[in-house]
């Protein structure tokens, strides 16, 4: 109901990860194993956005890294912004960008679902390994479909306003967060590049999983 379009600039690159978080990768950092669908090159899902956001602060503390959030208390607070350089969550601007990959397709990399997304016609009920299906055309996989994919925005109504280095809407609803992508549960319509959705942070679900960016920095 409010999608609609406008233009967003970033004063950074930024790459995204070309997959979903799998299992394996969530186990190798927290040591953890909450899917519902096991297999280590499944997305992890069964996580809350504030399982994803300690998870990007523990992976960068693995790699050497300064984390980009403080989590002490709620609202968790993102005090680098983009110019973190450690692991985090897109932004909702970020994944769409990335998403669409210069392209129009209704769905990331195509306009035939079943080539690019494990949704709820095709995935028998289940999540399935990464990268089973074609990327977009920025050679990022499951973009639509497989797990819903949390960002860091809060809900909050688009403008048809340019925007530069937008971090999300206004939060004005506090204690909710956005997904995107849909899922292997999903119906076509809501693995749309451009659907939202969202849920409160602390909820978790077996389609929901997320994947991390990091803000680019040019060397000197």
């Amino acid at each position: 109901s409010n999608e609609p379009r406008h233009n967003v600039q970033f004063s950074r690159r930024f790459a995204l990860g070309r997959t979903e978080v799998t299992q394996e990768q969530y186990a190798a950092i927290t040591g953890e194993y909450p899917s519902w669908e096991r297999g280590p090159l499944h997305p992890v899902e069964h996580v809350s956005w504030l399982d994803a956001i300690r998870f990007a602060n523990a992976a960068s503390v693995a790699n050497g890294l300064v984390p980009c959030y403080q989590v002490r208390n709620l609202p968790v607070t993102q005090p680098f912004g983009v110019n973190c350089a450690g692991y985090r969550l897109p932004s909702e601007s970020e994944w769409e960008v990335a998403a669409r990959a210069d392209q129009s397709f209704r769905y990331a990399g195509s306009n035939d679902l079943e080539s690019v997304a494990w949704f709820k016609d095709n995935s028998i009920g289940v999540s399935h390994n990464v990268a089973g299906l074609a990327p977009n055309d920025w050679g990022l996989f499951d973009m639509s479909g497989n797990v819903m994919e949390w960002t860091w925005d809060a809900p909050g109504f688009y403008s048809e306003e340019d925007l530069i280095d937008s971090m999300g809407a206004e939060r004005v609803e506090m204690g909710h967060a956005i997904l995107r992508g849909g899922s292997w549960y999903s119906y076509p319509n809501e693995t749309r590049v451009a659907h939202r959705f969202f849920v409160e942070i602390t909820e978790n679900r077996p389609e929901i999983g997320f994947r991390l960016a990091r803000t680019l920095f040019d060397a000197p």
